[in-house]
């Protein structure tokens, strides 16, 4: 019985690792999704069904890209697309104001 306690304990714990790193991915695809459905509908007016269709398939294409990623690997992709989404908002600022 305390084997079976055990191992419980051990797939619930792995279960939890793996549901919180396809959250940190999905929430990673989702956001890069967001960046560039807007900038999409700022260049030309897309409809609202095109910005979540957008959304939903850079979501799901990074899903299937960082599919075998480890946890490391994916927060050091999250890091990288904010340092770009902050230059790009930056750049838009910047380009607005002159």
């Amino acid at each position: 019985m305390n084997q079976f306690a055990d191992r419980f304990k051990e797939n619930a714990r792995e279960s939890m690792g793996k549901m919180g790193l396809y959250l940190v991915r999905l929430v990673t695809g989702t956001l890069l999704g967001l960046t560039i459905a807007l900038t999409a509908q700022n260049m030309a007016e897309l409809s609202h069904l095109m910005f979540v269709f957008v959304v939903m398939l850079t979501a799901a294409v990074v899903l299937r890209i960082t599919r075998h990623w480890g946890l490391l690997s994916v927060l050091i992709l999250f890091l990288v697309l904010a340092l770009v989404g902050v230059l790009l908002k930056l750049y838009i600022h910047t380009s607005a104001a002159g």
